[in-house]
């Protein structure tokens, strides 16, 4: 069953370089004469990069502080229930969203900036999901958590104790 999943995955990822490479050769000659193609890569870039460094540490410190920080209480719940939802928005209203609020409220134009503050919006609820989610602190007990948390901030270093004690080794 894996070599046919394979294969199937090798078809549609041949197809689609085939059909790509039919549309480059076709649009080459009226965008490559104009502007070029490295303005379009350079654009692109700096577009990732702005929506990574605006997106992905302000999503992982939300998903993580929700996760272990915030007091279980109804706001939370509000809070996780709202960000579940802003996942499922479709990327159209983020657009317009972003149009309205970026483009002509802050005056920031058409730009880098804002077309990386747009897709950070737009996939800022599914970092904060991923980090409520994964659960990768959710398998340590609280106390081995803090003393590791206290032993990561002291100028004393690591104590080894923690983890034989959880480990059963004396």
């Amino acid at each position: 069953m894996s070599l046919a999943v394979a294969l199937a995955v090798f078809v549609v990822t041949a197809v689609v370089v085939v059909l790509a490479a039919i549309a480059l050769a076709y649009s080459s000659d009226i965008l490559a004469d104009r502007i070029g193609w490295g303005s379009l890569w350079v654009g692109s870039v700096l577009v990732m990069f702005v929506t990574a460094a605006a997106a992905v540490p302000l999503g992982v410190a939300a998903g993580v502080y929700l996760e272990e920080y915030a007091p279980r209480n109804w706001m939370t719940d509000l809070i996780e229930i709202n960000v579940t939802n802003l996942a499922g928005v479709p990327s159209i209203i983020y657009g317009l969203m972003a149009l309205g609020l970026l483009v002509y409220q802050f005056r920031l134009g058409q730009s880098v900036l804002t077309c990386g503050v747009k897709l950070a919006f737009l996939i800022l609820p599914i970092v904060i999901v991923a980090g409520m989610t994964t659960g990768c602190a959710g398998g340590v007990p609280r106390g081995v958590g803090k003393a590791r948390l206290h032993d990561a901030v002291t100028l004393a270093g690591p104590d080894r104790r923690h983890s034989r004690e959880r480990s059963g080794q004396r």
